[in-house]
Order: C-alpha cells, then structure tokens, then sequence
C-alpha cells in the first residue's frame, strides 16, 4: 500500500515516462483531436516487450456482468448501455492471452483514481510465495468492479438526460436507486414512444419487495428515523394496494423531511415552501467535490420538485392536475382525483423520498470528509 507521498512519485513517474510521451507523439502525428482529455489511461507492460498505452476508449476490460432483465446475454451480440444492471468482477489485464503488468488512472468525477499489479513480471518463485495463483481470485477486482460500475451509471444517466423531458412526462427525474437499470431502459421505451412499456416497467420494477429494500436504508438518517413508524404504515398500505393511505401519509414528508432536516442543522425555515427547497438546493449542493452524477441527480431532482407537479398550486376546483405525480397542494386541501391515487403514483413518491434521502446522504459524507481532512 503506498502513502500520499508514494503516490505522488508514482504519478509522476508514469506521466514523464509514459503519458505525456504518448500525447506528444500522438500529437505530432496528427492522431489526437483539439478537445482531447484524459479521462482514463492503463500502461499495459508485457514482459520484454515495449509498454502499451491506451487512453479513454481504447481501454477494455473482461468482466462479468448481469443484465436488468435477469436475461443471459447473447454471445458476441453487442451490450446496450439501458440493458445492465452491473457489473460483479473484473479479470486481469491480458496480452495475447497472457497476464501483464499495469497500471490504470480513471478520472472518477472528482479526481483520479488509480491502481497497479507489477506481479505478473515477478519471477515465478516470488509469484508463488506471495499466493498470487490465478486462481485465487484478483485483490483488484473489487476497485475496478466498483469505478467501471460508476461508470456505466454515468452513462446511464447521460442517457437519461437527453431524454429527461419525456421522462419528466411521465413523472419521472434523474432517480439515482433505478440507475442503471431500468431507468435507462425506461428512457430508451420513451425515444421509441412506447410509453406504456415504459410505465410497465417502472411498476414492475419497483414492486413491494424492492420498496421494502430502499426503506431499509433510510434509517441512517436522523430525520427519517423519527418518521420511521409513519413510513412503515404507509410501506404496509402500499404493499396492501392501498395508494389513498401510502400517498397520503408520505406526500407531505417530501417537504417535512427537508424541513426537519433544515431545522436540525440550525437553520431558520422559510415560510414558502419553494423558499425551503431552494435553501435545500443550496446546502446540499456540494460544489466541486460532487461528480458528475450527484450533481446531475441533484439538480434534476430540485427542478422536478419546483417546476413539476409537486409543489404546483392549483387557482381553481376545476383546475386539470398534472396525474403523472400527486400534487401535494391538491391532496393536502381534499381535492380528489383518482389518477392521482395508483400503485404507480404511489411508487414515485417512495422514489422522490429515497432520492431525498441519497442527497441528505452525500452532504453528510461530505460533511465526514470534510471533517477527516481537517484533523
């Protein structure tokens, strides 16, 4: 394991010998674009052979993955990003079917990081004295499992953001619980206008077992532990078919949560509510220690909750509600409207919480992160 400063050495090391030779090569020979970035680069050394240096795309790795839909994947078929759900384990690098040195840097949002494995370059006797068979498992499959599976929920979520209009048509934001799968997938049905594919799959995704498993992780926040048996009621209604119950008893939490969380944090609330959730937007912003993703969830939640159905104030009884997602203002003055009242309503408002709730989350690790640097 290598210290700050052994890392430091290390990056610079591999970017005088390795990177920065390879972009001006590249350069003079007229192979890099204007705009070129890093945003990855693996040195593949093979033993006495010149080392390969790859950047961005050109980078592959082995893996095993599982699809959203529970489906096998079909061999030597083409993957679509909207068809994963993640990814379990990475192999080592190979060379013509041989394991190589390396080294690997990835741009992960807020900074790079990186991991190596010389071993394969060591003489034999020191390989089998240190227990590196092969088949002994690989100690760096659970870094890469974990940074190509950040990828692919960045990509999702480009996807998704390309299509957030029609998924805000249907009552939807950037929810970070459905990335990768189904949301991608959902985006995909609505560019083919196949929105009732796309609602079907929400509502079977999001069945009761897999409301059961996100609430359980709610408990970790303060303000959702106090609410703990209000939630589990409106969890049991829902779970029953009871939407009137479960939306109603959840709906005004979305704001009461915040609300309560504003207050713990020793802020004096405002009175409006749009106030509240903009100052919600602003504590919870994260500046640039976000990645790309939380900052994306981030501000497409903020402007789900203001400019959608949410908050929106009708002016008249008659008024025509938006019924891809139950208005907090109509429910809470006794406006009934049975669109507003079904398993798929109901399922977004436990969403919207669970998203509230990964935001809380991110500020408070941030706040930890904060707080460990400082000591």
């Amino acid at each position: 394991m290598l210290d700050k400063e052994g890392i430091e050495n290390l990056w610079q090391w591999v970017d005088s010998t390795f990177v920065q030779p390879e972009v001006e090569r590249r350069r003079q020979t007229g192979q890099l674009p204007d705009d070129f970035k890093i945003r990855q680069f693996r040195i593949l050394m093979p033993k006495g052979q010149e080392a390969i240096v790859q950047f961005n795309d050109e980078i592959d790795w082995m893996a095993e993955a599982k699809r959203g839909d529970g489906q096998e994947f079909t061999v030597e078929a083409p993957v679509y990003i909207y068809e994963l759900d993640r990814i379990e384990s990475v192999e080592p690098p190979e060379v013509d079917g041989r394991r190589v040195a390396f080294i690997f840097f990835g741009w992960d949002g807020t900074q790079y990081r990186g991991c190596f494995d010389f071993s394969p370059n060591w003489p034999e006797e020191k390989r089998v004295a240190a227990g590196l068979a092969k088949d002994d498992g690989w100690a760096l499959s659970p870094f890469l499992t974990h940074f190509l599976q950040g990828r692919i929920e960045e990509r999702a979520a480009q996807l998704c953001l390309e299509h957030k209009e029609a998924l805000k048509s249907i009552g939807l934001w950037l929810v970070p619980v459905l990335l990768p799968y189904p949301l991608a997938q959902i985006a995909k049905h609505l560019s083919l206008n196949d929105e009732a594919s796309a609602r079907g799959l929400l509502t079977t995704f999001c069945n009761a077992e897999f409301l059961e498993k996100i609430v359980s992780d709610w408990w970790r926040i303060q303000e959702f532990e106090y609410r703990r048996p209000l939630i589990e009621e409106a969890l049991w209604a829902h779970r029953e078919g009871k939407y009137h119950l479960s939306i109603s008893t959840l709906l005004p939490h979305v704001e009461g949560i915040i609300v309560h969380w504003e207050f713990n944090r020793g802020m004096n609330t405002r009175f409006k509510s749009v106030s509240r959730i903009r100052d919600f937007q602003q504590m919870t912003r994260g500046e640039t220690k976000s990645p790309f993703l939380y900052t994306s969830v981030h501000s497409e939640t903020i402007d789900f909750i203001l400019t959608g159905p949410v908050l929106s104030n009708f002016q008249n009884w008659q008024d025509n509600l938006d019924p891809t997602f139950p208005n907090r203002h109509a429910i809470g003055h006794g406006r009934y409207e049975p669109s507003l009242f079904t398993e798929e309503t109901s399922i977004k408002v436990f969403l919207l919480l669970d998203t509230v709730k990964q935001l809380i989350a991110a500020q408070k690790q941030n706040e930890q992160a904060d707080a460990s640097e400082a000591t």
